[in-house]
């Protein structure tokens, strides 16, 4: 074989090798970076010459070259940075120049990032299925401390920091007992708020058992996860938890467990509300409202108008013990949407802006859809519902 032959031959292997190893690559890759008192999701997407870090702080999208065991990145500010790399039986590691392993990723295997991320996978968890506000993971959505909740074995069971256990009245000092976590929580800026990802056919009397437990921990927002289209995306309802009532604060302070005093119930001051009152029971996929059976396309012709009169309108429901969580995820999504659509109305002729694809909290035109058209959306006991709808 000729010299010339010889190069164009070292040339293919070359070519070969380094399109093998960049097909190899494309793709999802998830893990999680582990320090001494933190830890943090890792999400990469290699595709078509772009890297995607859905967990960066910084720039989450960059182009890429592959040649062997290295790849080079070009930020866009002509800075190039050099990653070595090591590929074998869908595991990905990244190397420091000491070839010591940084991280080591494994390749998608699930068809959304939150149950590859999930380290149990002996539960089985169907979402609910809903429209909530779909956001990216990454600064968007951080997902941090994910809480997955289901059946195994006839028993409710909480997944939560690799941890596995059957869920009851005393929870709460499971997640307590994780230093590790309450270390990196007390330093958070989103640590008042936990991602609850539960199977559908849960009774809402489960939901319940779990949010008692979640504001005994301090929480005041839960995120409801629903099903998402993308791998790397997903559908969110966030809200708020409520406070301590004053049974559930004398039930579990002590000396080991000091709770902060609840605050007086919103529920005390309603004889001064100047609004309208809503008092609604939902039984499975029935909606009582005011005593008459509604449908729920008929609850939203209904509700809209009140939404729209300019005055406040305060919802208070209850739902049955025997409903599930997927009833409990459609009522609240007609009640989220209903408003959510007010809202886009309202932004697209005074902003030119959409309340679900802008939203962002801290942004001036979405404070002031939620000031005109305010949520005031609380959930009742039993006992609750029948003396305040009665004595109201």
């Amino acid at each position: 074989m000729t010299k010339k032959n010889l190069s164009i031959a070292a040339l293919l292997i070359f070519l070969i090798t380094c399109c093998s190893k960049k097909k190899e690559l494309n793709g999802y890759w998830y893990g999680e970076f582990k320090f001494d008192k933190e830890r943090s999701p890792a999400l990469l997407k290699f595709e078509n010459d772009i890297f995607i870090d859905f967990f960066s702080p910084f720039n989450d999208t960059t182009s890429y070259k592959s040649y062997g065991n290295k790849i080079y990145f070009d930020n866009g500010f002509d800075e190039k940075h050099e990653l070595k790399i090591k590929l074998e039986n869908n595991l990905l590691s990244t190397l420091d120049s000491n070839s010591n392993v940084i991280i080591t990723l494994k390749k998608r295997k699930a068809d959304n990032f939150v149950f590859d991320y999930l380290n149990d996978k002996t539960l089985t968890i169907d979402l609910p299925t809903g429209n909530g506000l779909e956001n990216k993971f990454g600064h968007f959505y951080p997902f941090k401390w994910p809480l997955y909740l289901t059946i195994k074995n006839k028993s409710l069971v909480a997944n939560f920091l690799d941890t596995t256990i059957i869920v009851d009245s005393n929870y709460y000092k499971t997640i307590s007992n994780k230093q590790v976590f309450f270390n990196e929580y007390s330093r958070s800026a989103n640590r008042n708020r936990i991602s609850l990802i539960a199977d559908k056919k849960l009774k809402v009397s489960d939901i319940d058992l779990m949010k008692k437990q979640l504001k005994i921990l301090g929480f005041s927002k839960i995120e409801y996860l629903l099903k998402a289209q993308s791998y790397d995306k997903i559908n969110v309802l966030t809200s708020r938890l409520g406070d301590l009532t004053e049974k559930e604060f004398n039930d579990f302070n002590s000396k080991e467990n000091p709770l902060p005093p609840p605050p007086p119930s919103f529920t005390e001051s309603l004889h001064n509300f100047e609004g309208k009152l809503m008092f609604i029971k939902v039984e499975g996929s029935t909606l009582i409202v005011d005593d008459s059976i509604v449908g729920f396309d008929s609850f939203v012709e209904l509700i809209k108008p009140k939404i729209l009169s300019g005055k406040k309108l305060a919802i208070f429901y209850h739902i049955s013990e025997k409903s599930t969580y997927e009833n409990f995820i459609r009522f609240n999504e007609v009640i989220y949407n209903t408003y959510y659509d007010i809202r886009d109305d309202y932004l697209t002729e005074k902003y030119q802006k959409k309340f679900r694809r802008d939203y962002n909290y801290r942004s001036e035109a979405i404070i002031d859809a939620k000031k005109k058209y305010p949520l005031i959306f609380w959930q009742l006991d039993s006992l609750e519902y029948k003396k305040l709808k009665y004595n109201l």
